[in-house]
């Protein structure tokens, strides 16, 4: 793979549809290589996709073990990623389904094979045997290829090779159910500090996505949130993001507090009411918020970005709606927002990642409490 081509790599994708809100889930394959090299990487690919080996215990064992330690490194690094993922899962079957699969969820599940690997390592591999025959079909496959217009006829040539390898079954839709969730946990680990995420699914309130909510999120960002947990609460960072698809979350990052964030996260609605930044602060905050809008592309993530946003129904329509409206906001579309900001927060959904000690001190505020590791 590193003679032929710049890697391969696989990850899980879940997407919603910015229009139907249909949950989209994804396995995605990505690889890159030279022109030159594109059948041998098409073969590396045919190799790995239809022709993985589950057999070998030793190796497989050893993957299992690997991917727990990583997952524990993950936790106590991205325990705000946890945290927003965890919160995100109390709203729609896709974060449901995210949760089960990045989440937590997934640590518990490789935790108990690598506890349990040596009675279920049949089960175990018969199972991974049987997921790749699922996944890797020809019929349900997507491709998405970032070339020289003058090389495609290359690809077009080689490519259908990779077909010889999948299986063709014609694939059967799969319908999935989950349990109710429970909201507002604390999950909690040895570490000293939290993660405190709050925020809901605004389009489940009636509201569209605007560009207006990159500007606010630049703002709440930068002044409100950075001021009152940042410099005066003495958490490590801070976080205001809306997502086209409709979640919508406020957070902390390495945050000595607990319910004295949240009580300053309900507290940004009257914020930007009740503060007039001027046609100056505005513009300063418009340009903040189209610099990380327009960010310049390799080609590698024009093509990541073409591809997701044609999975999810984005159009270039959209885009430049979107850069529009940024560019457009005012004083008053700031101070409209904080209806719908204030809206989610009540309905006081949250999740906190933090210290056993302060997590238990809170108790009250929980509907449950989550040994993180056991």
């Amino acid at each position: 793979m590193n003679i032929h081509t710049g890697g391969i790599d696989l990850d899980i994708g879940v997407y919603k549809h910015i229009r139907t809100g249909a949950m989209i889930p994804r396995l995605e394959v990505q690889s890159r290589a030279l022109i030159h090299e594109l059948p041998r990487m098409i073969e590396l690919l045919g190799e790995v996709l239809g022709h993985t080996d589950f057999s070998n215990t030793s190796r497989l064992k050893d993957i299992i073990q690997e991917m727990k330690s990583r997952l524990e490194m993950y936790i106590n690094f991205r325990s705000h990623v946890i945290a927003r993922r965890r919160l995100f899962s109390y709203m729609s079957p896709a974060d449901q389904y995210s949760e089960q699969i990045e989440g937590l969820e997934l640590y518990r599940a490789i935790s108990d094979m690598a506890e349990n690997f040596d009675n279920s390592v049949d089960k175990i591999k018969n199972k991974l045997a049987g997921i790749a025959r699922l996944i890797f079909n020809r019929n349900n496959l997507l491709a998405s290829i970032t070339i020289g217009e003058e090389d495609y006829p290359v690809f077009q040539k080689e490519f259908p090779a990779l077909f010889e390898h999948l299986a063709s079954d014609i694939p059967v839709p799969v319908e999935y159910s989950f349990e109710t969730p429970v909201i507002n946990e604390g999950l909690y680990t040895p570490g000293m500090v939290q993660y405190v995420v709050k925020g809901f699914d605004f389009s489940q309130l009636g509201y569209e996505y605007t560009g207006v909510m990159r500007v606010v999120s630049t703002i709440s960002q930068l002044t409100y949130l950075w001021n009152r947990i940042r410099v005066q609460g003495g958490a490590y960072g801070v976080f205001a993001k809306f997502a086209r698809d409709g979640r919508f979350f406020l957070g902390s990052f390495r945050d000595p507090n607990l319910t004295e964030t949240l009580e300053v996260f309900d507290g940004l609605p009257e914020f930007l009411r009740n503060t007039d930044f001027g046609k100056k602060e505005i513009t300063k905050f418009i340009l903040g918020s189209i610099s990380d809008l327009d960010q310049p592309l390799t080609p590698s993530m024009k093509g990541i970005r073409a591809a997701e946003n044609w999975i999810t129904g984005i159009t270039h329509e959209d885009v430049q709606k979107t850069r529009d409206q940024v560019i457009a906001t005012t004083q008053e579309d700031v101070v409209k927002l904080a209806d719908l900001i204030e809206d989610a927060l009540n309905k006081n959904y949250f999740c906190v990642v933090g210290s056993e000690g302060k997590i238990k001190e809170n108790k009250d505020i929980f509907n449950d409490l989550i040994q993180v590791f056991e």
